[in-house]
C-alpha cells in the first residue's frame, strides 16, 4: 500500500479507497463485494484500539475492555479503574520499535496482548509470527490460561479464527498467523524462533 502499514498513521484520512480495496483482497481473497461485517472489521484493521474496543475483553472474558470511561471520578472505584486513556496512545503507536516505561498495573501487559492479537490478524494474509516474553515461566502460564484462553475461548469472533490444532499455553494459530510465548528468564528459551514481531514483557527494580 505505498509504503503504509496496517494502524493509524495519520489517522484514516491517510488511506484512499484503493488501500481499502487492496486491504479487502488481501484479507477475503478475489470478490467484487464485502458485507458490512466484512467492512467493519477492515476499518478495525486500520485502528489498534477500535479492534481491541470491539473485539478484546478482560474479567475471564466477560467484560468489554474500555479505554475512557464517562463520569469516571464520580466515586466509583471500578469507573475510576477502568479510566486509562492513555493506553489508546501506546495500542495505536505503531512506531517499529515502541518502549513504555511505568509503573506497576497499569494494564501493559493486557493491552500488549490486546495489541499483538490484532497484529497477526491484521497481518495475518502474510503468515506473520509474533513472540511474546514474560519475566518468569510461571507468569507466562497464568497469563495464557487465565486471562488470554478465555477470550479466545468466550468471544465468537476470536473463537473463530483459531485453530484448534494448535492452541497450546505456549503456541497458538490465528488464520495463518502464529503466536509464541515464552519466558525471558532463560536466553536460550527464545533461541531459533522465527518472529516478525516481538513484545517483551520485563519487569526491572526500583532504584
Amino acid at each position: 500500500m505505498s509504503n503504509k502499514v496496517a494502524g493509524v498513521i495519520g489517522g484514516l484520512d491517510s488511506y484512499s479507497g484503493e488501500d481499502l480495496a487492496k486491504i479487502a483482497r488481501e484479507t477475503y481473497g478475489a470478490t467484487d463485494s464485502i458485507t458490512p461485517e466484512q467492512l467493519a472489521l477492515l476499518m478495525d484493521y486500520l485502528v489498534p484500539s477500535s479492534y481491541i474496543i470491539r473485539n478484546h475483553r478482560i474479567k475471564n472474558g466477560k467484560q468489554r475492555f474500555t479505554f475512557s470511561v464517562p463520569n469516571y471520578g464520580d466515586n466509583i472505584p471500578s469507573k475510576a479503574f477502568s479510566h486509562r486513556p492513555w493506553q489508546k496512545q501506546v495500542v495505536n503507536d505503531i512506531s517499529n520499535d515502541l518502549v513504555v516505561i511505568k509503573s506497576r498495573q497499569l494494564g501493559l501487559s493486557e493491552i500488549n496482548v490486546a495489541f499483538m492479537l490484532w497484529w497477526v490478524d491484521s497481518h495475518s494474509y502474510a503468515g506473520v509470527n509474533a513472540l511474546y516474553t514474560f519475566p518468569t515461566y510461571r507468569q507466562m502460564q497464568d497469563f495464557v490460561k487465565m486471562r488470554l484462553n478465555p477470550i479466545l475461548e468466550g468471544v465468537p469472533y476470536f473463537k473463530s479464527i483459531v485453530d484448534p490444532n494448535m492452541n497450546s499455553i505456549d503456541s497458538k494459530k490465528i488464520r495463518n498467523s502464529f503466536l509464541t510465548f515464552r519466558t525471558s528468564s532463560k536466553p536460550g528459551s527464545v533461541e531459533g524462533i522465527n518472529a516478525d514481531a516481538v513484545f517483551l514483557d520485563r519487569q526491572t527494580c526500583p532504584l
